[in-house]
């Protein structure tokens, strides 16, 4: 099994139910993608302006979603933890294990953790909680209107608006639109041969096109161009 470490300040029980979280998107995750790489994984809170950030092996929460009371920006703040939480795990395979260019190709790793992240809720919720946040997805999209513009552009390319909306939004819905032109079976073989394929090095989209291709057995070119742009 994995350790697991929680860091807080007197925040025993949302350290508790953070660790909680964390150790059921490992087990998920592990069974989706393949084993977590690590023996140990710390979630530490800290003063962070971002919901949380990744690391290998380990995730900082921002200190203002720490907790199982309140809200943040109109929603529950135990839901945006346990959101945050399962999302930064997800990076322990999408970013950590599997590398890409963060800077060119955001969507390797943020669409990617997204996407886990309904996984995550469909495997110990079921599917109408994953539903609700797949929803979430659609309302970051519809801050910019839901533009067309492609997910793959790099970080440059996007305001700041954009970005969140774009790359966190439009993108993990790609990536369902993409799982069900596939079929869910053959897209989830893809994303655990996409993994095994990828580990420990840095992958493109052209290469994450490619392993879905082979396993679907069919063209992708024109799902992607529409919603990616040009691997």
């Amino acid at each position: 099994g994995v350790f697991l470490h929680a860091c807080w300040h007197k925040l025993l029980h949302p350290a508790a139910f953070a660790m909680d979280v964390a150790g059921r998107a490992i087990a998920a995750f592990s069974k989706r993608f393949g084993p977590y790489p690590h023996d140990t994984f710390t979630v530490l809170a800290g003063p962070l302006t971002a919901l949380g950030i990744e690391f290998p092996g380990l995730t900082v929460i921002g200190e203002r979603i720490f907790s199982l009371e309140g809200s943040v920006d109109g929603v529950p703040t135990r839901a945006m933890l346990e959101a945050t939480v399962a999302h930064e795990v997800a990076h322990q395979w999408f970013y950590n294990l599997v590398g890409n260019d963060q800077a060119t190709e955001p969507w390797l790793d943020e669409a990617l953790a997204q996407y886990a992240t309904r996984l995550y809720y469909l495997d110990r919720y079921g599917e109408d909680a994953a539903d609700s946040y797949t929803d979430t997805w659609w309302s970051r999209w519809s801050r910019v209107d839901r533009t067309l513009k492609p997910i793959g552009l790099p970080v440059s390319a996007y305001t700041a608006k954009e970005y969140g909306a774009i790359v966190y939004g439009r993108g993990p819905l790609f990536l369902e639109t993409l799982a069900s032109s596939m079929g869910v079976p053959a897209f989830d073989r893809s994303m655990k041969r996409y993994v095994e394929r990828f580990s420990w090095s840095v992958a493109r989209s052209a290469d994450f096109l490619a392993t879905a291709e082979e396993e679907c057995s069919c063209d992708l070119d024109a799902l992607f161009a529409a919603w990616v742009g040009s691997p």
